[in-house]
């Protein structure tokens, strides 16, 4: 009995699995991934404060890393978490200001006719002439810009922007 309700709770996993990505689940988290980008790119233009909530988790992690060790090379002792909570701050017009000059470059992007594929959380976005793509990141419901995870997707590194 314990063998036929193991075989039934695995036809679930996979008959899950298998609806959420068939071929028209795939093309609507497709059209919903460059959405989301699209809606960052808006909010680039605007030089919005919400743009500081349009990025992924793990670029804010990274960013906030890099930034606290930059600090620390110049004698300056600061925290990670201290520094993310300064980026985080959209009433701080230091902070906005480091986002926008961190985006200005992908208010400037002309994707032409994007090709974008989904796999698991993360959707890649093609421009027509670009030579990687720009990756987008599902988080609570929302696609956030990756981008460190685009940086990474094209062999780069947050440190080599410095060098």
């Amino acid at each position: 009995m314990r063998r036929l309700w193991r075989g039934l709770e695995i036809f679930a996993v996979f008959a899950v699995l298998f609806c959420f990505l068939s071929p028209g689940a795939r093309a609507d988290e497709a059209a919903s991934a460059l959405a989301g980008f699209n809606k960052f790119i808006n909010l680039s233009k605007a030089n919005s404060p919400q743009i500081c909530n349009r990025f992924s988790e793990y670029t804010k992690d990274s960013l906030s890393r890099f930034i606290a060790n930059m600090a620390s090379k110049e004698g300056t002792k600061v925290s990670a978490s201290e520094v993310r909570k300064f980026l985080e701050d959209t009433s701080n017009p230091e902070a906005l200001d480091m986002w926008r000059s961190a985006t200005s470059s992908f208010a400037e992007i002309d994707l032409g006719t994007p090709k974008v594929s989904v796999k698991g959380g993360r959707a890649y976005i093609m421009g027509s002439s670009a030579a990687h793509p720009i990756v987008m990141v599902k988080e609570k419901g929302q696609w956030n810009l990756g981008l460190v995870e685009t940086l990474e997707e094209g062999g780069m590194s947050l440190d080599m922007l410095v060098k």
